[in-house]
């Protein structure tokens, strides 16, 4: 259902929202995000799913007039956004905070009167706690609040080019071969031609009589999503700079074909041999294969080489998609061989073992045998302690614990 809507979908709320471009570009601009590696994995993320509700939503943003029937397909849309995505929504919610923003200052500065309208913004946050906070009992925002306190506090810890998830990290990795280069250079040229499209748009808007092709509601709410996607080059927020990209495309699509014709305006006309050979459709078209290429594994398994990983449609490689890697799930293994006392793991919830180390522990030596470890005086409490690599961060264990009987690459089981 998602591959089958998503077209559609975005195909409307770019036809919606823009000016002087054809049925052909905007079809071809919804391409970009759809072509992107994150539609060829094994199976779509929420994050797919909550942005054909932002779609949605923002379509009945920018139409005009607003019926009865768009106000309750905004609706709609809305809870959406929130029972999908306990994060994403909290984003999208700081998006129309900015949108709210920059919307009041452009009223101010052309001396336009806005209308009096609850904000969006306003609206999802409201929504947002209310629902987490009576579904189960409160506990899932109690689960999401701890969460977000560990998200902030390892915030400077996964920044830079030290963090493989980076903007900048991805930018500086190895390329092995000729394709891995076309590869990095061809999603360069999406951020650059974006980048360009929208600036172009500003620079519009700007001027005393300019309006923007796209519409001044549409470019008020990618202005702040660009901006985290900026941000997201040194801090990706635990999220990844991929899947910020690939959720920020739901805009920037259409971003990246304006930012192409822009380019394509400023060649000389002695240069354009002929208009037919340099048209924007045309070579945004090829651009386009090449992406879908590269994305999908084809070019790589037709010249021989390793197909990436996360492309299972043609990838042999299926070990990182797990939940729980090879190695932790032999570490679990081994301490449930070698001990029959109870095992601690990080775990935030009580008695409600809900953590990562927790839920693999209980799966392998059963649940009454995994003492939850939550702080440093319970930890005081159990001989052995299973602590992966990404739960490390959560716990101090160089306090009490000197012995280290099991090592892998993702776990220490302490003594």
């Amino acid at each position: 259902m998602i591959y089958s809507t998503t077209v559609p979908i975005i195909y409307l709320l770019y036809e919606k929202t823009t000016k002087n471009l054809s049925t052909t570009e905007i079809c071809l601009s919804v391409f970009v995000y759809v072509f992107f590696y994150g539609f060829f994995k094994k199976m779509p993320g929420k994050h797919h799913i909550i942005q054909l509700f932002l779609a949605m939503l923002l379509i009945g943003m920018v139409v005009r007039p607003r019926t009865y029937e768009i106000r309750m397909r905004s609706i709609v849309s809305l809870i959406g956004i929130i029972i999908t995505h306990y994060g994403l929504s909290l984003l999208i919610g700081l998006l129309f905070f900015g949108f709210n923003i920059l919307e009041n200052l452009y009223c101010s500065i052309k001396k336009k009167t806005r209308g009096q309208t609850v904000p969006i913004y306003i609206l999802l946050i409201t929504g947002f706690f209310s629902w987490y906070l009576y579904s189960a009992s409160g506990l899932v925002l109690e689960s999401l609040i701890n969460l977000m306190i560990v998200k902030i506090n390892g915030l400077f810890a996964t920044s830079g080019s030290g963090s493989s998830r980076s903007g900048i990290a991805y930018i500086l990795l190895d390329t092995p071969s000729f394709l891995w280069l076309l590869y990095k250079l061809i999603n360069i040229i999406i951020i650059a031609t974006a980048t360009i499209g929208i600036t172009s748009e500003v620079y519009r808007l700007m001027r005393t009589d300019g309006e923007p092709s796209t519409g001044i509601q549409f470019l008020f709410f990618t202005i702040p999503l660009f901006g985290i996607t900026g941000i997201s080059a040194v801090f990706y927020f635990g999220i990844g700079f991929d899947r910020i990209v690939q959720f920020s495309l739901l805009v920037l699509s259409l971003y990246s074909y304006i930012g192409l014709k822009e380019i394509l305006d400023t060649v000389p006309e002695y240069w354009q041999v002929s208009r037919v050979l340099i048209s924007p459709s045309l070579i945004f078209s090829v651009f386009l294969v090449l992406l879908l290429l590269l994305s999908s594994g084809v070019s790589f398994y037709l010249v021989g080489e390793a197909v990436p990983a996360y492309a299972v449609g043609m990838s042999d490689s299926r070990e990182e998609w797990n939940v729980y890697n090879k190695a932790e799930i032999e570490s679990a293994q081994w301490i449930d061989a070698h001990t029959s006392s109870p095992i601690g793991a990080v775990n935030r919830h009580g008695e409600n073992l809900k953590d990562r180390d927790a839920v693999l522990l209980s799966g392998i030596i059963g649940p009454s045998k995994v003492t939850p470890v939550y702080n440093q005086q319970s930890l005081k409490d159990v001989d052995h302690l299973f602590l992966s690599k990404s739960q490390s961060h959560l716990i101090d264990v160089k306090k009490t614990r000197k012995n280290i009987v099991y090592n892998s690459s993702t776990v220490s089981i302490y003594y």
